[in-house]
C-alpha cells in the first residue's frame, strides 16, 4: 500500500491546484496494486483538526472524475457543516470501484488501513455504494468512523420539514395540496416518501433501478419515467448528483426544487436560469445536514430532542434565508455565496 499526499504536487498528470474545485487543506491518494485498490481522500477545511464526511463507492470514468468529485463533495460538506452548526470541517473520501475485484471486504480493509495512517484527520461515515454493514466492518478495523445510525432518515427527516415549512410559508400552500416528484428511492428518497405520505401528500418516483422500481411499486407509489412530462409542485432529487444541468431548468415545470442529492447543479449558473424562470431552489448543502446530524449524535452527546430541534432548525434556517434572498432579488445559492461565506 502506498499513501501519497498529493496537495501540491503533479500526480496522474493532474496537478490538484489547477483545478477551479481545489480550496483544500490536504488531498490524499492510496493505492495497493495487490489488491487493485485506489482510494482519494479530501480534507477541505478542518475544525477542532478534524473534517468529517462520507465515503463513495463506485466507478469512474476516469481518476480525473473521482477526483473531482471528491473535491466537490468535501467543499460541499464544509458548507454544511458550517451551516448547520456541527462542529467539525468538511471532508470526503471516494473508493475507486473496479469490475476487476470481486472481494468489497478486502477492499473496505485496505480502506480502514488508510484511514488510520491519516490518524483521525478524518472520521468516515457511508454514502453511495457503502451500506451501514460495511461501514461497521470498517469499524472493526478503525476507529476513525461514525458508524451509529444509517444517516438516509435524518436527511430526509430534515428535507421532509424543509418541504414542509417552504410549502407553509414561501409557497402558501398546504402539504396535501403539494405532489412531490422524487428522484432515488433509496435511504433518504424512501424515507421522504412515508413522511409525505403520511401527511396525506401525493408523491411520484423516478428511479431506474429495476429491483428499487419493484420495491415502491409494492409501496403504491408511481414510477416515473419522464419527469418532464409530469405536473408537479416540488422536484426532489435523492440519488446522484450533477443532474440538474441547464437542459433541465429549461424544461422542468415546479414550483420548488427540495432534495437530499449531494452536488445537485451541473454547474452554478443553472441556479441562474432557474431564478429567472421563477422556480425556487433550494441548496443542496443547506438542508441535507440531517444525515451529519444524526451521526454526530453520540459523539457530541446529544438527546433525541435535541436532535429534533436540530432537524426542524433546518428548514427555519431555509425559510429565513429564503426570506432574505428574495428581500435582496436573489436566489439563494447567490445571497448564500455574498452573505453568509
Amino acid at each position: 500500500m502506498i499513501i501519497q499526499e498529493i496537495t501540491n504536487i503533479s500526480y496522474n498528470g493532474l496537478y490538484v491546484r489547477d483545478s477551479n474545485l481545489f480550496e483544500h487543506e490536504h488531498i490524499y491518494v492510496c493505492k495497493s496494486e495487490r489488491f487493485g485498490f485506489t482510494a482519494l481522500i479530501a480534507i477541505h477545511s478542518t475544525v477542532n483538526e478534524q473534517a468529517i464526511g462520507g465515503c463513495r463507492y463506485k466507478e469512474y470514468t476516469s481518476f480525473e472524475a473521482a477526483l473531482n468529485d471528491v473535491l466537490r463533495l468535501s467543499k460541499a460538506m464544509s458548507l454544511k457543516n458550517k451551516l448547520c452548526g456541527v462542529p467539525f470541517g468538511g471532508g470526503k473520501s471516494v473508493i475507486i470501484k473496479s469490475n476487476k475485484i470481486s472481494d468489497k471486504k478486502q477492499i473496505l480493509h485496505e480502506y480502514s488501513k488508510f484511514l488510520n495512517k491519516l490518524g483521525g484527520t478524518y472520521l468516515t461515515a457511508q454514502d453511495i455504494g457503502i451500506s451501514l454493514d460495511d461501514i461497521k466492518l470498517i469499524k472493526k478495523n478503525s476507529e476513525y468512523v461514525l458508524c451509529d445510525v444509517d444517516p438516509g432518515p435524518y436527511t430526509a427527516r430534515g428535507i421532509f420539514n424543509v418541504i414542509n415549512l417552504v410549502s407553509k410559508k414561501i409557497l402558501d400552500l398546504k402539504l396535501n395540496d403539494i405532489t412531490t416528484l422524487i428522484q432515488g428511492y433509496g435511504s433518504v428518497g424512501s424515507n421522504l416518501a412515508s413522511h409525505l405520505t403520511n401527511s396525506n401528500s401525493r408523491v411520484l418516483i423516478n428511479d431506474s433501478d429495476k429491483k428499487v422500481t419493484s420495491s415502491f411499486i409494492k409501496n403504491k407509489f408511481i414510477n416515473v419515467k419522464n419527469i418532464f412530462n409530469e405536473d408537479c409542485t416540488i422536484f426532489s432529487p435523492c440519488a446522484v448528483g450533477g443532474t440538474i444541468d441547464r437542459h433541465f431548468a429549461e424544461h422542468i415545470n415546479v414550483k420548488a426544487i427540495i432534495g437530499g442529492a449531494n452536488n445537485q447543479l451541473a454547474s452554478n449558473d443553472v441556479a441562474d436560469l432557474l431564478f429567472k424562470k421563477n422556480i425556487l431552489y433550494v441548496p443542496d448543502f443547506l438542508i441535507n445536514s440531517g444525515g451529519v446530524i444524526g451521526l454526530t449524535q453520540n459523539y457530541l452527546n446529544k438527546t433525541d430532542n435535541e436532535i429534533s430541534k436540530d432537524l426542524l432548525r433546518i428548514a427555519e434556517n431555509a425559510c429565513n434565508i429564503i426570506i432574505n434572498s428574495k428581500k435582496n432579488n436573489l436566489h439563494p445559492l447567490k445571497f448564500i455565496q455574498e452573505n453568509l461565506l
